[in-house]
């Protein structure tokens, strides 16, 4: 609160005023709030938990520490071949990045949205979700909505005012220019860089085409 503004003024400035000079957005987040500090203090809860030595009687956290152990194992990280990694790409469809022999003719969008939401559970393009009805809250039904862009939630204005996120858009492009280089790398499959930063660009152009 910044109780120096008349509320009767401005009562935002009075109810909210100090929280931007206070809690500054972090430079991993594209907004904060409440809601936000809340989820990071839940996180680091979980992770001092998960990574504590501590007896529990709880067989579900047991379980729960065994399959963290297991994912934050360097050794196991590094025994995973790229060649599962591209096996597990091409149970959802020939990616073109990665194919010699891709062909626009097979490419069929609705089994590539179908195989991701089976796969990873993730929304691409678009989400469907059961929420109750905002005029009836005892109905409940099934809601289509926007799914997030590449960048995650509320990151719209990345995409679109590029003059002043310039910056995080060509970071954007380089984290996936270089993780595409070590797949194809990992997997000993040749690659054009200059055709690799071509199709990344479409890609992120697409992606603003949605934005809009």
């Amino acid at each position: 609160m910044n109780t120096t503004v008349n509320p009767c003024d401005d009562f935002f400035q009075y109810a909210c005023g100090r929280w931007i000079d206070e809690h500054p957005i972090p430079d991993d987040k594209s907004g904060y709030g409440t809601s936000a500090i809340t989820t990071d203090i839940v996180r680091h809860q979980m992770k001092a938990l998960l990574e504590s030595n501590e007896t529990m009687s709880s067989v579900g956290m047991d379980m729960a520490r065994i399959f963290y152990k297991a994912c934050m194992s360097m050794d196991e990280f590094k025994a995973v071949e790229t060649e599962k990694l591209i096996e597990m790409f091409r149970k959802i469809g020939k990616w073109p990045l990665l194919e010699t022999n891709w062909e626009m003719h097979t490419f069929n969008i609705t089994d590539i949205l179908a195989s991701i939401a089976e796969i990873f559970g993730d929304p691409v393009l678009f989400r469907l979700f059961v929420d109750a009805e905002s005029k009836n809250t005892a109905i409940h039904s099934l809601h289509i909505d926007q799914a997030h862009l590449g960048l995650g939630s509320g990151t719209r204005d990345y995409y679109l005012n590029q003059g002043k996120f310039m910056e995080i858009m060509e970071a954007y492009k380089k984290y996936q220019l270089d993780t595409l280089k070590l797949v194809l790398s990992g997997a000993n499959i040749s690659y054009d860089i200059n055709e690799l930063i071509s199709d990344i660009n479409d890609i992120v152009a697409f992606e603003i085409e949605i934005a809009k």
